[in-house]
């Protein structure tokens, strides 16, 4: 039985968890005997792992770039600690029974993250490529690649020589596709996320030690809007602009008779929520599902509200995928094209410059067109696959 390793994976955040059961389901349906092992940078505690039907395997930065290549090695003794050897030799023994390895970064190759996330994104491939080892790079984000002037020759360097390594490079937005155009790489496709690749229900047992795992039958109040923020916005908009405008649209929702939910995508987030919940806490219209949900169940939530308001990237493709409009606050260029694509552009807002009185009207609409919308996505969705990722990969990877 051969391994297939996960990198860039995070089970805590749902948008990732959802690529990785994305990833372990349609693996498990193509190669049964494989043996999926996710690989992470921090600990997942027992209780959490023993949740699920693959493994977790904590490696350290520091051990990565200590098995990587020459030129990672030199810059893991600039690094602090001491590297634990025995976590060091496991992940040597586990690449000699490894037959691929699939990256579900996300959004880690720019320079818009510090230099480390570079560092380690590139480490990996070169693990694959000194282990003689088929990588995948599934759709994710790229670049800019505006570094500082000093690291700048460096890291081209090691994008030129490393990123032509890959097998196939899934990249999900044309932005990405222009940005890494400069470093004239083979096997570049423009795909769109990972999750849209999912085809027909969850196999749960692929995923799930407990098969009885999943939750369906939720009860949301009939006219029912989710609001899903995402902390991190807050790097581009201030804490106190952010919760004041989240508090005017819950406040304008729930004066329209309109049932809001308060949605946690990202643990990260609770925080967050439970400040704009606290300000809301006596109105019967204005709910916090501060539960921990699973990606899966997340999905079957987000199908029952009339829409959602979103500035998590992976609750927007949750909705999509079961047919939910959204209204969105985003940051990043690859809001913007993933509305785009099931033309729903005028939904977008960008965090840093909102025109509230704009954001208001657009809530209406949205109100009165739902149904309207809900059946226009559908219809993208329906078309939107021109290749599936998975179907790409060569199938000598898989046991017969």
């Amino acid at each position: 039985m051969k391994n297939i390793l996960i990198f860039g994976a995070y089970i805590e955040n749902k948008g990732a968890q959802s690529m990785i059961f994305t990833v372990v389901d349609e693996m498990k349906k193509k190669d049964p005997k494989a043996n999926i092992i996710v690989v992470v940078n921090q600990e997942v505690p027992l209780e959490i792992r023993k949740d699920y039907n693959f493994e977790f395997l904590y490696l350290p930065m520091k051990n990565k770039l200590e098995i990587a290549a020459r030129e990672f090695f030199l810059i893991s003794k600039l690094m602090r600690g001491k590297a634990d050897r025995g976590i060091t030799n496991e992940f040597i023994k586990i690449l000699s029974n490894t037959k691929a390895i699939i990256d579900i970064s996300g959004f880690a190759l720019s320079s818009k993250f510090s230099r480390n996330n570079t560092i380690n994104f590139i480490a990996q491939i070169s693990i694959a490529k000194n282990s003689a080892l088929p990588i995948y790079l599934f759709p994710q984000s790229f670049g800019p690649f505006n570094y500082r002037k000093l690291e700048r020759p460096f890291v081209n360097y090691l994008i030129k020589k490393y990123m032509s390594y890959p097998k196939a490079i899934f990249v999900r937005e044309k932005d990405g596709l222009d940005q890494l155009e400069v470093f004239d790489l083979p096997k570049l496709y423009k795909s769109v996320d990972t999750v849209f690749h999912h085809r027909g229900d969850y196999n749960i047992n692929n995923i799930f030690s407990d098969n009885n795992k999943i939750r369906k039958n939720f009860i949301i109040k009939e006219n029912a809007v989710g609001i899903v923020p995402n902390i991190k916005t807050i790097g581009s908009k201030n804490y106190e602009d952010l919760h004041k405008l989240y508090e005017k649209i819950i406040d304008h929702l729930s004066k329209s008779e309109m049932n809001v939910y308060l949605l946690k995508h990202s643990v990260e987030d609770l925080e967050l929520l439970e400040s704009l919940y606290a300000k809301f806490e006596k109105d019967e219209n204005v709910s916090l599902l501060s539960e921990e949900y699973n990606s899966i169940e997340l999905q079957h939530i987000i199908k029952k509200f009339n829409f959602i308001i979103a500035s998590r990237y992976h609750s927007i493709v949750h909705a999509y995928k079961v047919g939910t409009p959204a209204i969105v606050l985003g940051w990043a260029v690859k809001y913007k094209e993933l509305l785009d694509m099931f033309d729903q552009s005028e939904y977008q807002f960008d965090v840093d410059n909102v025109n509230h009185e704009k954001f208001m009207r657009k809530i209406h609409k949205m109100n009165n067109n739902y149904i309207e919308e809900r059946n226009k996505i559908k219809e993208v969705e329906k078309n939107i696959l021109t290749h599936n990722i998975f179907d790409l990969m060569e199938d000598e990877i898989f046991e017969k």
